[in-house]
């Protein structure tokens, strides 16, 4: 079956074209995959921010007691108020990173681990604001119950130590699996592509350049 010049021409067109709208295809999908990149990075690096506040508020809390013991001790009163005062904004803060991460993350296991540390977390404070209080009435007492606040901080510390692995790996998000989905579509666009630009390059060879160098050669003999 052979083609008219004109209708070679056409098919090529038709190819361009198609080679044309797979190439942008390809670059909004690119456009796209780095975009949701950038966004991931940026959740990513937000919650570990607000993972480091929090574990800072966690060794703020306990500052925060073995400060009223030393101005129990010293018959420092504002000291001992101040400790107070810092352990209510330490404590409100703490709760706040924790539940801005709980609203940040998406990945089910890292979720289930926030929600899991949330009773320590109160379990903690409870305790850190029962010796302040036994601090007013019974120094002695408090200093005495010192190490069972150190251990509560101890739990609170290995919780946490899990959780920063977790959110250190990046895998916070599950707009990951969607970044990959993306990725693994412009791999089938970019092979489809090269697929076409092959066509192009063999219907060209064959249908129209061909074809001229017949009528060339013809013209030379």
């Amino acid at each position: 079956m052979s083609f008219s010049l004109k209708q070679k021409f056409l098919g090529l067109s038709a190819i361009m074209a198609v080679c044309s709208i797979a190439v942008l295809v390809n670059i909004d999908r690119g456009v796209e995959a780095i975009s949701l990149d950038i966004e991931i990075a940026s959740v990513d690096n937000q919650i570990l921010r607000n993972f480091m506040q929090g574990d800072m508020m966690h060794d703020a809390i306990r500052g925060d007691v073995i400060l009223s013991l030393w101005a129990s001790q010293n018959n420092k009163v504002e000291l001992l108020k101040e400790a107070q005062e810092g352990l209510k904004e330490h404590a409100a803060n703490l709760k706040e990173m924790i539940k801005l991460n709980k609203a940040l993350v998406n990945a089910d296991d890292l979720k289930q681990e926030l929600e899991k540390i949330e009773p320590l977390v109160d379990a903690y404070i409870e305790a850190a604001e029962a010796s302040i209080e036994l601090v007013q009435h019974n120094p002695a007492a408090a200093a005495e119950a010192l190490p069972e606040f150190q251990k509560a901080f101890k739990v609170l510390e290995e919780q946490n130590g899990a959780i920063g692995e977790k959110i250190a790996s990046g895998d916070t998000a599950q707009s990951l699996k969607e970044a990959k989905n993306i990725r693994q579509e412009n791999s089938f666009f970019s092979g489809v592509l090269l697929l076409l630009n092959i066509s192009l390059v063999a219907f060209t060879m064959l249908f129209v350049f061909k074809p001229f160098r017949k009528v060339n050669d013809a013209m030379n003999t």
